[in-house]
């Protein structure tokens, strides 16, 4: 998982060019507050819903990085275990994705994307047991850093898919580079 140092450039990368950063103090007391459910929106003034909706889509982005980490963790244990003695099968739930889709309380979609995002993302071992880069190097790197939702790496890995073997590797790279680049808005 990305370091809280990278993750607070994360953060504060997500404030538009020209805007303060969604990371001030007031405006992390006011999410707080609101998450609490302490803090009535009504009598907030419009510049600041819109760092208080900053400031929530960062920390987001932040969960999105814990998750797919986990997830990946997830995966790797079932590569190395047994059908029937997966963390799933043992925990009750059929399989990775119906675990996700319960423990998360989310559609069958978003499990599935998510499996998608983290299985794109880990690192991986060789039979020698060497580590394997991800396969998407650029986008772990920015969910790892919450600079990319799940949503939006989840778009740049379907679609680098779909390249198959069409594509040179070094213009695969290229591509996710822009890709990522686009998504964080730096291009």
């Amino acid at each position: 998982m990305a370091s809280q140092a990278e993750q607070e450039s994360g953060r504060q990368s997500s404030a538009q060019p020209g805007q303060p950063s969604a990371r001030s103090s007031v405006e992390t007391a006011v999410v707080d507050a609101l998450l609490e459910a302490r803090c009535p929106l009504t009598s907030l003034p419009d510049a600041e819903i819109v760092v208080v909706l900053r400031e929530l889509a960062a920390r987001r982005r932040v969960l999105d990085a814990a998750l797919v980490e986990v997830a990946g963790e997830l995966l790797r244990r079932e590569d190395e275990s047994p059908r029937s003695e997966t963390v799933a099968r043992k925990s009750g739930f059929r399989n990775l994705p119906a675990m996700l889709e319960q423990v998360l309380a989310v559609k069958p979609f978003e499990a599935k994307t998510l499996l998608h995002v983290a299985a794109a993302t880990r690192e991986r071992m060789s039979i020698t047991g060497e580590s394997i880069p991800p396969k998407y190097t650029e986008v772990a790197r920015a969910v790892g850093s919450a600079v990319v939702s799940v949503a939006q790496a989840a778009a740049i890995t379907k679609g680098l898919d779909r390249t198959g073997n069409r594509v040179d590797v070094d213009e695969l790279a290229r591509a996710e580079g822009e890709l990522v680049a686009s998504a964080c808005g730096l291009n």
